[in-house]
């Protein structure tokens, strides 16, 4: 016979409802009618015997049925599992593994049938790790070591690995920016004691020609097309040109519209020569990178000491246009000047 225990909430329950209703008659047995508390203690008290009756009686058949399966036979232990969950040793696929029977009172063969599963999985991970290749891994990180040591080295390089020959601090000037005019706008201001202003920073010309380049330090000239005459180091010829303006994730509204979009440079002899020898005509995209490099598109065997650029279109702002960085890049007539 199967034995089953009633929990302790039930007895808690049918206990407080006994003292309820032993309570009641008590206090209220001098009165000739029965209160509503009583019948609703009595009531209570009733439905308590009579669920604990049914569910008692539910989980007697629970168990006798647990104890049997089929015609009343006991049920084995272990079960062997279907083919499709079967392993290749003969072992269950899944990884997850039925409890062993909490009566058994020996279970030293299901734990060592466990661990010889483990130890099987183990050794099955070990060859895989074998097999991987770890030479063909580190080279591919000398690699990538390489790649960025060379990135590094470029961007300490002036972010070109060329010389710029219109590099202020190395010989370059300003001669003239013809009939462009500077954007009025102040860059910094200079205060006594933070109340009396002493001078405003102004924008000037030779800021695209050094390489200082950081938000608002740029020649900002009115309109969208403007003039800029070099005087390079030393007579070169010319190879290519780099345009280079602060990126649209620094710009403080997020656009950089001032940026020249079309432009043109030209070859001089002279700073007053009007009429130079276009070594080509360029568009700067501003959905590119920052810094963009242009070779020359008319080849020629003559060499320049002055070089002109023009800018004719920017991105659409229609109040100026600013020239961050502009370099000139070649291969020099005479090198006998030592750095």
């Amino acid at each position: 016979m199967a034995y089953t225990s009633v929990s302790l909430p039930f007895r808690i329950l049918y206990l407080a409802h006994a003292w309820l209703f032993t309570l009641d008659v008590l206090l209220l047995s001098r009165r000739r009618a029965r209160t509503p508390v009583a019948i609703a203690t009595l009531s209570l008290l009733l439905g308590t015997l009579l669920y604990l009756i049914v569910t008692c009686g539910q989980m007697a058949n629970m168990s006798s049925f647990s104890m049997t399966t089929g015609h009343g036979q006991p049920s084995d232990r272990t079960q062997t599992p279907p083919p499709e969950l079967r392993g290749p040793d003969g072992g269950n696929r899944n990884t997850a593994v039925p409890s062993p029977c909490l009566q058994c009172p020996d279970n030293r063969d299901w734990f060592l049938q466990q661990l010889s599963h483990l130890s099987k999985r183990i050794d099955h991970l070990h060859a895989e790790i074998q097999k991987c290749d770890c030479k063909k891994i580190s080279f591919e990180d000398s690699q990538l070591q390489e790649a960025i040591h060379q990135a590094l080295k470029l961007y300490d390089a002036d972010k070109t690995g060329m010389a710029d020959y219109a590099l202020e601090s190395a010989g370059g000037s300003v001669l003239s920016t013809r009939c462009s005019e500077t954007y009025t706008t102040h860059m910094g201001r200079y205060y006594l004691f933070g109340v009396v202003p002493l001078f405003w920073k102004r924008p000037s010309p030779r800021l695209a020609i050094q390489p200082t380049l950081a938000v608002g330090e740029c020649w900002p000239f009115v309109g969208s097309v403007g003039y800029l005459v070099l005087q390079l180091s030393r007579r070169i010829h010319v190879e290519a040109f780099t345009l280079e303006h602060i990126p649209a994730s620094l710009a403080l509204n997020g656009n950089i519209d001032s940026a020249p979009n079309d432009f043109e440079v030209y070859g001089m002899d002279s700073a007053e020569d009007k009429a130079g020898f276009l070594l080509g005509r360029y568009n700067y995209s501003i959905t590119g990178e920052p810094l963009q490099n242009f070779k020359v598109q008319h080849q020629t065997e003559r060499t320049f000491e002055f070089v002109e650029l023009k800018i004719l279109t920017n991105h659409g702002n229609i109040h100026y246009t600013c020239l961050y960085r502009f370099r000139v890049h070649g291969k020099p007539v005479h090198d006998d000047t030592v750095w």
